[in-house]
C-alpha cells in the first residue's frame, strides 16, 4: 500500500510504501477513500502543542516511524479479519477514529475518545493518509449511506467535535442563550446542530463579517464583532444579562477571554478549539459566578450516531470541499500552516474541508481573492485516496447535495433542509474563504478590553 509518513518530527512527510496488511481477528481493511485534514495534524506533524508561556506539550512519544497521520476516514472495505462480523465487503462506511484501550472505566462507559491508553487512528495508530487502513473492530464503523462521501470521514472529527460541543451546552442554556465563538468550519456546524438541537436564541461571534453575515442567514439570532470594544457589553445586553454556555471553536487564550466575559451566572464556557495559549482567573470569580469551565474533545461513539442521524435528516446544510491526491498531503499541510487557500488540483477523487478554529494563527490580512468562493462553513482541506480510477459508491435518496454542478439536489429533511442549503449557497456566492481562526486576529490586549477585563473582575 501507498503511505505519506511522517518520518521525522518537524520535517514533510515522505512517500512510503509497505505490504497491505491482512486483517486478523476483528479487524477490517479499508480502501481509504477520502481522509481530511485537521489542524491536529500539524500539531503531531511539530511534535507538540503550544501551551502559551513559552511552554509546550510534547506529544512526540510512543509513536514508530515512520507514522501514518489522518483520521478523518472513509473508504470501502476491502477485506475482513475471521471474527468481524456483521460487515459486508464493499460498503461505504465512515471509520470512527478514536478508539480506546477498551478496558478501562472510561471505555466501559462508551467514552472511549477520553481513553488515556488510546489506540486513535491516525494519532497513536497508523491512519488514513495511505490507500489502506485497518480498523480493529466492525463497531467502528459507521453507517454514512445518504451522506456525501467527500465528507463523510470529515464528520468523524469536525461533525463530531461541533455536535458534542452544543450537547454540551445544552442543560446550561437556562441561564440565558446560547453563544458560539468563531465561525469556520466547526463553528458553523456548529451553529447548525444547534438550530436543531434547541429553541433557543443564538448568538454568535467572528471578526470576518462575511461570516457573521452568513451565520445570520443560517439562522443565528445576532452577531458580534470580538474586535469592537462594545462587543461584550452588547452581548450581555442582548442575551438579557449574559448567555448560558459560550461554546469557544477557537480555544486560544485571546479567544476564551472574551467568551468567558458575558457568560451569565450559573453559565458555562467551554472550549473546543485547540489553537493554543494559556489562561487564568481569579479563583474567587468561579463561584461568585456560579462559573462551570469545561473542555470538549470530539465525541462518543454514541453521539457520532446521533450526529450522522441528523446530517442524514438534512439537518446540516452541505460543506463544499477541496480536492488534492494522495501525493500532495505534505503540501497541502504547509499550505493549511501558512493560511493558504486550497485548490482543487486534479480528478474528483480525493477531498475534504477543515475548521478555521483550528487552523492557524498569523494569517496574512486580506487573503487573496483566487478562485471561486467555497462557502461560510468551508476550510481547505484534502482527500486522500487511490491515484487511479477508483469511483465513489452512490450515496443514495438522501444525498447531501455538493459544490459540483448536477450534485442532485438538496438533502432530503423538507423544506427547512432546502432553505438551510439555499441559504449557504447564497452565501457561498458571497464569501471568500476564511481560513484564520474567528477570534485570533483581534487585538483582545487593546486598552478597552483591558478595561473590560478589569469590569469583569470587579
Amino acid at each position: 500500500m501507498q503511505r505519506q509518513s511522517l518520518v521525522e518530527y518537524g520535517k514533510p512527510l515522505q512517500a512510503t510504501e509497505a505490504a497491505t496488511p491482512a486483517p486478523q481477528g476483528s479487524e477490517v481493511l479499508l480502501r481509504v477513500s477520502h481522509c481530511g485534514v485537521c489542524h491536529s495534524d500539524i500539531h503531531l506533524q511539530d511534535g507538540y502543542f503550544d501551551l502559551g508561556g513559552g511552554q509546550k506539550l510534547d506529544v512526540r512519544g510512543n509513536r514508530p516511524m515512520p507514522f501514518t497521520l489522518g483520521h478523518e476516514i472513509a473508504g470501502t472495505v476491502e477485506a475482513v479479519g475471521p471474527e468481524a462480523q456483521g460487515i459486508g465487503r464493499g460498503k461505504f462506511y465512515a471509520a470512527y477514529p478514536w478508539i480506546g484501550c477498551g478496558k478501562c472505566g472510561l471505555c466501559q462507559r462508551g467514552d472511549e475518545h477520553m481513553c488515556s491508553a488510546p489506540r486513535a487512528l491516525g494519532i497513536t495508530v497508523d491512519g488514513g493518509y495511505a490507500t489502506h487502513v485497518v480498523v480493529p473492530h466492525p463497531r467502528y464503523l459507521l453507517d454514512v449511506e445518504g451522506i456525501e462521501p467527500a465528507i463523510a470521514g470529515a464528520l468523524m472529527c469536525s461533525g463530531l467535535t461541533g455536535y458534542g460541543a452544543i450537547k454540551k451546552a445544552l442543560p446550561h442554556l437556562r441561564a440565558g442563550p446560547l453563544m458560539i465563538v468563531g465561525l469556520g468550519g466547526v463553528g458553523m456546524m456548529g451553529l447548525q446542530f444547534a438550530r436543531a438541537l434547541t429553541d433557543k436564541p443564538i448568538l454568535v461571534a467572528d471578526i470576518d463579517k462575511g461570516k457573521r453575515e452568513a451565520a445570520l442567514k443560517l439562522g443565528a439570532a445576532e452577531a458580534f464583532d470580538p474586535a469592537d470594544a462594545g462587543a461584550r457589553k452588547a452581548i450581555v445586553k442582548a442575551s438579557g444579562g449574559g448567555v448560558g454556555a459560550a461554546v469557544d471553536f477557537a480555544g486560544s487564550d485571546k479567544s476564551f477571554a472574551f467568551a468567558h466575559a458575558p457568560v451569565a451566572k450559573g453559565g458555562a464556557a467551554i472550549v473546543v478549539g485547540l489553537f493554543g495559549g494559556s489562561f487564568s482567573m481569579p479563583v474567587p470569580m468561579l463561584p461568585l459566578r456560579a462559573l462551570t469551565i469545561m473542555g470538549s474533545y470530539v465525541g462518543s461513539t454514541a453521539e457520532a450516531r446521533e450526529m450522522l442521524d441528523l446530517v442524514k435528516a438534512g439537518k446540516v446544510a452541505p460543506i463544499p470541499v477541496e480536492t488534492r491526491p494522495l501525493a500532495e498531503t505534505s503540501r497541502s499541510l504547509d499550505d493549511l500552516r501558512a493560511g493558504k487557500e486550497v485548490h482543487s488540483t486534479r480528478g474528483p477523487l480525493l477531498c475534504t474541508w477543515r475548521e478555521a478554529e483550528r487552523v492557524l494563527a498569523g494569517f496574512p490580512d486580506g487573503l487573496a481573492d483566487e478562485g471561486p468562493a467555497a462557502g461560510p462553513a468551508s476550510l481547505v482541506g484534502l482527500q486522500i485516496a487511490r491515484e487511479n480510477n477508483w469511483t465513489a459508491p452512490a450515496t443514495g435518496p438522501a444525498a447531501i447535495a455538493s459544490k459540483d454542478e448536477g450534485a442532485g439536489g438538496p438533502a432530503e429533511g423538507g423544506e427547512e433542509a432546502a432553505a438551510a442549503q439555499a441559504d449557504t449557497r447564497r452565501a457561498e456566492s458571497e464569501t471568500k474563504i476564511q481560513t484564520g481562526p474567528a477570534d485570533v486576529k483581534h487585538e483582545a490586549d487593546t486598552e478597552a478590553e483591558k478595561k473590560a477585563e478589569g469590569e469583569d473582575a470587579k
